[in-house]
């Protein structure tokens, strides 16, 4: 029974990391695409990755790592534990940093 719990912890705990690191690789893609080059709808696709991942994905991504963190706990790993808390705590983090930039962020 505790290995069904890793490895569904694992699961639940590494798939918000991915998403992360998705969103980042979008967003330093879009920035050396952004200069003037003739890479418009490149650059367009990047960019919209990288914003959408930016406002949606800290919701899911937090309700994942709270799942991972509990199943964690349930099979008694350390390691998993701790990165399931680092996780939520980067979870809270980034939920209300999306939150201001809806709130405050300039309209067009």
């Amino acid at each position: 029974m505790n290995k069904d719990y890793k490895k569904e912890a694992k699961n639940y705990l590494t798939l918000p990391i991915i998403i992360t690191v998705v969103i980042v690789i979008s967003m330093i893609m879009a920035t050396i695409l952004e200069g003037p080059t003739n890479r418009g709808s490149i650059y367009t696709l990047f960019a919209s990755v990288m914003i959408l991942g930016i406002i949606f994905a800290p919701l899911p991504c937090f309700i994942m790592s709270i799942i991972g963190t509990i199943k964690a706990i349930k099979a008694k790993t350390r390691g998993l534990t701790i990165l399931g808390i680092a996780e939520v705590a980067i979870g809270v983090i980034a939920i209300i940093l999306a939150t201001l930039i809806l709130i405050f962020g300039q309209s067009v």
